[in-house]
């Protein structure tokens, strides 16, 4: 990265956050599947970046640099932390919630239906989650994404691609598994 004075790489840097804080935090939750922990990772991978803002070697390849930063952080949490549902008792206590449902059934359905998604594009590589993440999270075009990525738009395309056979084919696993679970179907073709 060209020198610039510190004030000047700190104004340039804080734009450079801005614009991507939203996919940086897309990514931190498919890897997470926790929004404060997503946050946390963000936000931590963030100020690993200011830390290491000498190692960028192209400006323009900003954003790859710090979702990279943001799935090792991701990656590393998920490693060190296990999370755990707890509500403070007396003497400091804890125990775990029971997850009550209170919502009507389509409700549930809907959040079935976004949560197995998430789990199949949390199966992605960490490449292929980016770019679906910015294509249908932050609802980017093909390129939009290679320029945000430093990337070819056909090679943008074909990673989309490549993304959406790897999910059609987790999702369809799934459902022929929930199927023959919920005893519905004895088999399915």
């Amino acid at each position: 990265m060209p020198m610039l004075e510190p004030e000047e790489a700190r104004r340039w840097f804080d734009g450079a956050v801005e614009e991507n804080y939203r996919m940086l935090y897309g990514v931190a939750y498919n890897i997470l599947r926790n929004p404060q922990s997503a946050e946390d990772a963000t936000q931590e991978a963030v100020l690993r970046a200011f830390s290491q803002i000498n190692t960028l070697d192209n400006p323009r390849a900003v954003s790859s640099w710090l979702v990279r930063i943001v799935q090792n952080v991701a990656r590393d949490m998920r490693k060190k932390h296990t999370p755990i549902l707890a509500s403070s008792l007396e003497d400091g206590e804890k125990i775990l919630e029971p997850v009550v449902a209170t919502v009507d059934v389509d409700q549930s359905e809907a959040d079935e239906e976004r949560n197995a998604l998430r789990s199949a594009v949390a199966k992605l590589s960490p490449e292929q989650s980016a770019v679906v993440t910015m294509r249908y999270m932050e609802e980017m075009d093909v390129v939009q994404i290679a320029e945000r990525l430093g990337k070819n738009p056909n090679a943008i395309a074909a990673l989309l691609h490549r993304a959406r056979g790897a999910l059609k084919k987790v999702l369809v696993r799934k459902t022929k598994v929930r199927i023959v679970r919920k005893g519905s179907v004895s088999h399915v073709d």
